[in-house]
């Protein structure tokens, strides 16, 4: 039995087992726990070493469990880690080995680096094989990947699977992937073990998956110099980052006290974008208007965010006269020499201590307010004119297409931005609905992770309305996904900004390479005519529009057909100048 954070066989009390029989093969016992802990979906690609796992969820699922086929195994963990931050609770994912393990190791990146908690299941060649040329052998040995050393350095947990030792180590899997500081835990699980009988379940084991947390107590002492450092400022402003999930609770606390808040380009929507408090959002697709604000304040409460680069780019030179605190339940990722004061503590649970225990002694501030936003205005690229076409054969504005599709956003619902320009021209310009929870996945920053997140989150929040938006690169990474919405009927509308380009990349080689435009081009993609094809029950709305009349009668159309899955291509055909930290110019 070798895995990471070894569990030891002296914790296990033989007492505490109903009985010592073996009863079900491994594949349908992880089949029924996950079933009966109210896991809905296992998201994946099958193949040899894992079908033993998708039969048995099809013949133990009951209705409960489901096997959703994706089409890669980089969108299934997108999908589970969507699905997990929606449903706040934890996604499965999983796949077969060699190039399927290695797919799924993409996608279970952004879970760990964004504390998402997910489990991976991996099914690994036959014990009796590996290490002897196994097919897709994974053991390290001669020159074949070290399946375990793959995973340790994604995962925070990691466990070779032994049917003696069954319910053990998947107690300690669960109980890693949904901690105080969350993330994946994965489980390699060779084929052969799959049908190898286990211990019946324990007495002592949890019915509920939030019976594997923990709930460590808050650091009362820390947030009451806190609470010190709030009444002895002057001015102070609080940033919410995509790991505040109560943002009632944090509109309560802003409300009592008067400190205004900004959000962040992870979760724009973390505050309601209407509320007279809200300064708007900060960091590399940040309002000025808001770093402005930041630089007469003398106290930041960074609450659901590690003040990563994308966020403080714009304004870290102002940190070091600033009086800052982090709240969360990680905090390492903040330079030291910025001399951060960092309290590890769930922010939610942080904010709600504060409004319950200290809210009455602490002091209301009066600040300005912020009836209007100052926003970059969206200035074009000078282009020869002799290679200028009119402006009538030119296509859409990126910034013209947000400012038609603000109307169009979806209320109380779901709001997904895609890596790019567009998500960075998104985040800047949208003003996020009341009750529409948005995301971008910065973790490792994927393109393609919005467009199969939403699928997850979708399904986490079926009552929900969905909308992604998008550009032409993340589509052609996994955009075959949209496959899986149709047959599933998930009723998201994606929004492609197509120009041809990945725009950020060609944005900086514009600023920071003196124009010299390579690796970032490419010919033209027809994603209306392309996804036409993806479609053989006709159940899929698609449109293609190439100036705003088009845009706006198509969004008609769309949202007067009733809930379905659907795709608009835009086709950019003026390139703007991002607004994008340091890119942007304020004129």
């Amino acid at each position: 039995m070798v895995y990471d954070k070894t569990y030891s066989d002296t914790q296990a009390d033989p007492d505490l087992y109903s009985d010592q029989i073996l009863t079900l093969p491994m594949a349908d016992a992880l089949a029924e726990v996950l079933r009966d802990l109210g896991v809905e979906h296992l998201f994946g690609v099958s193949g040899a070493n894992i079908e033993t796992l998708h039969d048995a969820v099809f013949r133990l699922g009951t209705g409960k469990l489901t096997n959703r086929l994706c089409k890669s195994e980089v969108g299934a963990a997108f999908m589970a880690d969507g699905y997990s931050r929606f449903k706040g609770t934890m996604g499965v994912c999983c796949s077969t080995s060699g190039g399927g393990m290695m797919n799924l190791a993409v996608g279970v990146a952004e879970s760990r680096a964004s504390g998402t908690p997910l489990l991976s299941i991996v099914g690994c060649p036959p014990t009796h094989l590996a290490g002897q040329g196994a097919f897709q052998d994974a053991s390290g040995n001669g020159l074949t990947v070290d399946a375990k050393m793959l995973w340790q350095a994604i995962s925070k947990c990691v466990i070779e699977m032994d049917a003696r030792h069954f319910w053990e180590q998947l107690f300690q899997a669960l109980t890693e992937a949904v901690s105080p500081k969350p993330g994946p835990s994965t489980l390699l699980i060779p084929s052969d073990i799959m049908g190898q009988h286990v211990l019946q379940r324990p007495k002592w084991w949890p019915t509920t998956l939030s019976e594997f947390k923990t709930n460590p107590e808050l650091p009362e002492k820390e947030l009451s110099f806190l609470v010190s450092s709030i009444n002895n400022a002057r001015s102070v402003v609080i940033i919410a980052g995509p790991d505040i999930r109560n943002t009632q609770e944090l509109v309560e606390f802003s409300n009592a006290t008067g400190i205004p808040v900004a959000t962040t380009l992870g979760a724009t929507g973390a505050f309601p974008n209407n509320h007279p408090h809200f300064i708007g959002t900060v960091g590399a697709a940040g309002l000025p208007s808001a770093h402005d604000y930041l630089s007469d304040c003398d106290l930041m409460i960074v609450l659901g965010s590690q003040l990563e680069a994308m966020t403080r780019a714009p304004f870290e030179k102002t940190l070091e006269s600033k009086n800052v605190y982090i709240i969360n339940t990680c905090t390492g990722l903040t330079p030291k020499r910025l001399g951060i004061k960092k309290i590890t503590a769930c922010p939610d649970k942080a904010v709600s201590y504060l409004n319950e225990t200290k809210a009455p002694v602490i002091k209301t501030f009066n600040p300005k307010k912020f009836t209007e936003h100052r926003y970059y205005i969206p200035l074009t690229y000078d282009e020869p004119k002799a290679a200028e076409p009119s402006k009538e054969d030119r296509g859409l504005r990126q910034s013209e297409a947000l400012f038609i599709l603000q109307t169009y956003l979806p209320q109380n619902g779901i709001l997904l931005f895609d890596a790019g320009n567009c998500a960075a021209a998104a985040a800047h310009y949208l003003t996020i609905p009341e009750g529409t929870r948005s995301l971008t996945g910065l973790g490792m920053a994927g393109m393609g992770y919005g467009l199969c997140a939403a699928m997850g989150a979708q399904l986490a929040r079926p009552e929900k309305q969905a909308m992604v938006i998008s550009g032409d690169g993340a589509f052609l990474m996994t955009g075959m996904e949209i496959h899986s919405a149709i047959e599933w009927q998930l009723p998201i509308l994606w929004v492609f900004f197509n120009n041809s380009q990945h725009g950020m990349c060609t944005s900086r080689q514009r600023h920071f390479f003196n124009n010299r435009l390579t690796c970032a081009k490419y010919g033209d993609v027809d994603i209306d005519r392309v996804v036409s094809g993806l479609d053989s029950s006709n159940t899929l709305w698609h449109g293609q529009a190439n100036d705003s009349k088009e845009m706006k009668r198509l969004l008609d159309d769309y949202f007067s057909k009733g809930s379905r899955p659907g795709v608009l291509e835009l086709k950019i055909g003026i390139e703007e100048i991002p607004p994008f930290f340091p890119l942007a110019i304020e004129t």
